[in-house]
């Protein structure tokens, strides 16, 4: 799986997956939509599967007496999968939620505290809670009252002639060559739609779910998802 290809080469592998010229400056006329396309591809592609390239882990600290914790840059609430914490030398599973029946036990309002910590919540855009809150404080030596999160990385766009892409050039160039040709009502739209295919399922294996993706967006308009031709793919 060839990943980190820059914009600049993508741009050139879709041309002459198009049938397009190879020439960069031949080819100035088309490169911000270009950009754009392939930029929209792969953010699609990332938000589409847990690649695992892009699952990450950060481990945070329970500080006692404290329920909220930030989650910051590379990730965020919405790429979280799943917390885990450390106690008595064993890392156990947070469940999402917390309901006032928890409350009832240890009612953080009251600041009434209990270690291990069992379950979270999302706060804010940027905080989780944890319950009970801490009474005692992570251990740094140990890893012990922490918090281990595993989450997918943000999504980092590719704008730039330098920026390197997360996923597979292949999968990307081919997925934007499809609907580049779908546009032009080329029959080999459906060939590189078939590469595109073959090439996912060998990345992330056969699943018996279906999603639907759109071809191609109507002529001179972009956007995830819209319009154009609804193909059916199997996972």
């Amino acid at each position: 799986m060839a990943t980190g290809t820059t914009l600049l080469n993508l741009r050139k592998k879709l041309r002459l997956e198009t049938g397009g010229v190879a020439s960069e400056t031949q080819a100035k006329a088309v490169k911000d939509a270009h950009n754009n396309l392939l930029d929209r591809v792969q953010e699609w592609l990332h938000d589409d599967h847990d690649w695992p390239q892009l699952v990450t882990r950060t481990d945070i600290a329970l500080v006692a007496g404290t329920k909220l914790y930030t989650i910051s840059s590379p990730i965020s609430i919405q790429g979280i999968r799943s917390i885990h914490t450390k106690y008595a030398g064993t890392w156990a599973p947070l469940l999402s939620g917390i309901s006032p029946e928890h409350y009832a036990v240890y009612d953080s309002d009251e600041d009434q505290r209990h270690t291990p910590a069992t379950r979270y919540r999302q706060h804010s855009a940027t905080e989780i809670e944890v319950w009970p809150i801490p009474s005692t404080a992570g251990v740094v030596a140990t890893k012990e009252n922490y918090l281990r999160v595993e989450a997918v990385l943000d999504y980092v766009p590719i704008t730039e002639d330098a920026h390197p892409c997360l996923l597979d050039d292949q999968l990307i160039v081919l997925y934007a060559a499809a609907e580049i040709l779908g546009r032009k009502k080329d029959p080999d739209a459906q060939n590189k739609l078939a590469l595109a295919r073959k090439r996912r399922l060998t990345l992330v294996g056969k699943s018996s779910k279906t999603d639907t993706f759109s071809l191609f967006a109507p002529s001179g308009k972009t956007g995830t998802k819209r319009g154009g031709l609804n193909v059916v793919y199997a996972r």
